[in-house]
């Protein structure tokens, strides 16, 4: 994740690493501009008091490896098959007026429903069918979308995510014509 953004009229980039490469360790790194170290350092300090610096280093020594150069090599092509085989099955069973794209980077996709259906309905919909979604409109900062939704596929079994998209089709095969409103559920 890159992140850039313009605060206090000076430019800052955040940035993390770690997910694809260290599971379950979270680091991140900011290059700031140096007027604003201090104020960095004294939020960084109230929001993570622990991160542990046996973590950082090992980071750092990974990074500078040739391993990290072959592990992401590998990984492109495992999530580029992935990718290539949830955008082929969003293709072949969702809604024609369903719209979705590749991404140019991540491990997530993005997907906005037909006019009429509210990615909540779908959600629930979909969950009926043993498939989670992250609905769209809770991750706006403003002008929510909602009929947007993000399908992540950091998990790696191309079958089981093939299945999952079928089922997704099926969620919005179940939802067409359907105006938005309340949506019953089943627990």
């Amino acid at each position: 994740m890159m992140r850039d953004y313009d605060t206090y009229r000076s430019h800052r980039r955040f940035a993390h690493d770690s997910e694809d490469n260290v599971p379950g360790i979270r680091l991140g790194f900011v290059p700031p501009p140096k007027t604003a170290v201090g104020d960095i350092i004294k939020r960084k300090s109230v929001s993570d008091l622990h991160t542990p610096s046996l973590y950082q280093e090992a980071f750092a020594t990974y990074s500078r490896s040739d391993a990290i150069r072959r592990n992401i090599k590998a990984a492109r092509t495992v999530y580029k098959g992935v990718l290539d085989a949830i955008y082929r099955e969003l293709s072949n069973v969702m809604p024609d007026d369903c719209e979705f794209e590749k991404p140019d980077g991540g491990l997530n996709l993005w997907v906005r429903l037909p006019r009429g259906v509210n990615a909540i309905d779908f959600y629930f919909s979909a969950l009926q069918r043993n498939v989670g979604i992250l609905v769209g409109e809770h991750l706006y900062a403003d002008k929510a979308d909602q009929r947007t939704f993000r399908l992540s596929f950091g998990f790696s079994d191309k079958k089981r995510v093939v299945e999952g998209v079928r089922s997704l089709g099926a969620a919005a095969s179940g939802l067409a014509g359907r105006k938005t409103g309340s949506f019953g559920v089943v627990v």
